[in-house]
């Protein structure tokens, strides 16, 4: 059985991705294995991340290659291990949750000091941006030399060549209280209320009580990409405030599908959204930033987030 289940010289751990950019990468990487056959690599993990898991894991991939791809290093001796680290939260300070008024949960603040750990048995830890980089370097200065830098990968996808509509700005993100939602939305939409603008947010109405009933505001629920896709393709920008990120899915896509992004500039901001990204902050508003992206004609750029790159590159 121990032969049998270390065939392959590579295993990857999925556990855990049922949704967001995890949900988003696993897909990328399924798509790739299938137009890439690789015999050598297999793929394990169910849709929960356990305690329970992370040792049973070790024994289905004794002797191999390891990649995990949720943020915990597998910890065995045997076999290079690499990581990816895609969850700011387990990077932050106390700081920032007190600037952002979060509270992280109990949940999180028993995973941080797992995470951090099991980061220490990686012999390659992979994160998304230059800005991940310095965070995980910052609170843990030994794992400076393993960290390598690689955008996540992004698929163009069909809604790319749909005819935007000038006056539709989508947000794509689904509400979470260290996002600050309540105060982000509102300030977009007193940026657009002398206009005919719709601010179609993935939200429900009651999710963002200080933007319900505003005439530029529509909430459009949750839904699965495949639905979200035509907001995407109707879309002219796309709107970016969170400050506390990882790497932000929606900066890349836009990018990759040449849409405009509004989002605060930054250095990570600038990284992944590239050419697309119309920056607020200390040089503009954020209405002379929503206005330049109404009215910018931004041109798809998909070679940096190239899968077959960076699935070629992860694997070897």
């Amino acid at each position: 059985m121990s032969l049998k289940r270390n065939s392959a010289k590579t295993i990857i751990d999925t556990a855990g991705a049922t949704n967001g950019g995890a949900r988003r990468f696993l897909l990328e990487l399924q798509d790739y294995l299938q137009r890439h056959p690789r015999e050598d690599v297999r793929l394990i993990g169910g849709e929960r991340l356990s305690s329970t898991w992370l040792v049973q894991r070790e024994w289905q991939a004794l002797g191999a290659k390891k990649i995990a791809l949720n943020n915990a290093s597998f910890f065995g001796p045997i076999g290079e291990r690499t990581v990816l680290l895609r969850n700011a939260l387990h990077f932050a300070s106390e700081e920032e949750f007190a600037q952002l008024g979060y509270t992280p949960s109990e949940h999180m603040r028993k995973q941080i000091p797992v995470i951090r750990a099991l980061a220490h048995r990686a012999d390659r830890i992979v994160v998304p941006c230059h800005a991940m980089a310095e965070r995980v370097a910052k609170h843990a200065p030994k794992l400076e030399d393993r960290i390598q830098v690689r955008m996540h990968p992004v698929s163009p996808r069909g809604w790319a060549e749909m005819q935007p509509e000038n006056d539709l700005i989508l947000v794509p993100i689904v509400p979470q209280s260290y996002k600050r939602l309540d105060l982000h939305i509102p300030a977009l939409l007193e940026a657009v209320e002398q206009s005919a603008t719709k601010v179609a947010v993935t939200a429900f109405p009651g999710d963002i009580p200080e933007a319900d009933g505003h005439p530029n505001y529509q909430p459009i629920g949750l839904m699965p990409a495949e639905d979200l896709a035509q907001w995407w393709g109707r879309a002219k920008a796309i709107f970016f405030p969170p400050t506390l990120e990882s790497f932000g899915y929606a900066l890349a896509e836009a990018r990759c599908g040449g849409r405009a992004v509004i989002a605060p500039d930054s250095q990570q901001n600038r990284e992944i959204a590239g050419g697309a990204l119309s920056a607020y902050g200390a040089d503009s508003t954020l209405a002379q930033a929503t206005a330049h992206a109404l009215q910018a004609n931004i041109p798809a750029e998909p070679e940096p987030f190239d899968p077959d790159a960076y699935f070629d590159w992860l694997l070897g």
